[in-house]
């Protein structure tokens, strides 16, 4: 099946096979039969970001004590002889957006679902590299809000051929105002005070609130995929989600610790259920661990025919 494709900067070709989901090399998607919500967690959560190193590289991944009992899926490891297969357009990209494409924007039989759609991504940088929205908006026509809040990076993604896409220079903080990141552009923005020689002030607000700036966004009130990088600050992130806007698939990049434990109780708490963690390793250097949760009732709503409805 041949998808549209919809900018012509980056001259993507966006076919893309009907293939059965369960055909995918394994890993390819999350098991949301194994989903669980709050009500199902029997133990506190452990404080640590994973039992052991190899739970992320080896396959074997037991349930970890005093934990939520989901698999990890290892999506991209660079000593690996086969990954699983890349989306098109965005070579470039670790791998995420093809474990939630499969995952949840696909039907049971193996269809790509072609309806429009919203994204968020936080921590956009450039809008390219590693970005894990660009497939849907490239190839499925969806359109979103990148929001990057570096002064120096944020020129990057405004020259980015994202042109169904909004811009928006900021962090996420609790309430607007401004905070200090981090002035070195090659280091991920932070919404934590930092000595001010070191630190840039820009300007911040909670994420509803900067979603409700948009007026696409602010007239739909929906947003199907949020990818969240804020090194840290998810906590915040999810604390101000707001609720004027139904959310989707939310993936959140993993910080060890107390922050991690906030995240997921808060999200489990708005009714989330969590799918587990996308591992992606794309150089031995470079490893990201994110979280996945997803909204049912809206999936009933605006994705009714999605694989996930039916498994």
């Amino acid at each position: 099946m041949t998808l549209p494709a919809v900018g012509t900067g980056l001259g993507c070709d966006c076919s893309y096979p009907s293939v059965p989901v369960w055909k995918w090399q394994d890993g390819s998607v999350l098991d949301v039969r194994r989903a669980i919500n709050a009500s199902q967690v029997s133990e506190e959560f452990v404080s640590t970001l994973h039992s052991t190193e190899s739970t992320h590289t080896s396959g074997n991944v037991p349930n970890r004590p005093m934990w939520v009992p989901v698999l990890t899926n290892q999506v991209d490891y660079a000593d690996a002889p086969n990954v699983i297969a890349r989306l098109p357009c965005n070579s470039l990209s670790r791998g995420e957006d093809s474990v939630l494409f499969r995952t949840f924007f696909f039907t049971l039989t193996g269809l790509p679902l072609l309806g429009p759609g919203v994204f968020v991504e936080t921590g956009a940088h450039d809008g390219v590299i590693d970005s894990t929205t660009l497939f849907f908006e490239k190839c499925l026509g969806w359109m979103g809000v990148l929001i990057e809040p570096h002064p120096v990076v944020f020129p990057k993604l405004l020259a980015a051929p994202r042109e169904h896409a909004i811009k928006r220079q900021a962090a996420v903080c609790k309430k607007n105002g401004t905070v200090f990141i981090d002035a070195w552009p090659a280091t991920p923005a932070s919404t934590h005070d930092r000595p001010v020689g070191q630190s840039l002030e820009v300007p911040c607000a909670p994420l509803w609130q900067l979603l409700n700036r948009v007026p696409a966004v602010r007239y739909i009130g929906r947003v199907d995929l949020l990818s969240l990088d804020v090194e840290g600050a998810e906590p915040v992130a999810v604390d101000t989600l707001g609720d004027k806007i139904s959310y989707g698939v939310v993936m959140a990049e993993v910080t060890a610790g107390e922050r991690r434990i906030h995240t997921m109780e808060t999200m489990m708490e708005r009714g989330f259920l969590y799918v587990g963690q996308i591992s992606a390793r794309p150089s031995p250097a470079n490893y990201v661990i994110s979280d996945v949760w997803y909204n049912r009732s809206h999936f009933a709503r605006y994705w009714p025919r999605s694989r996930v409805m039916f498994v």
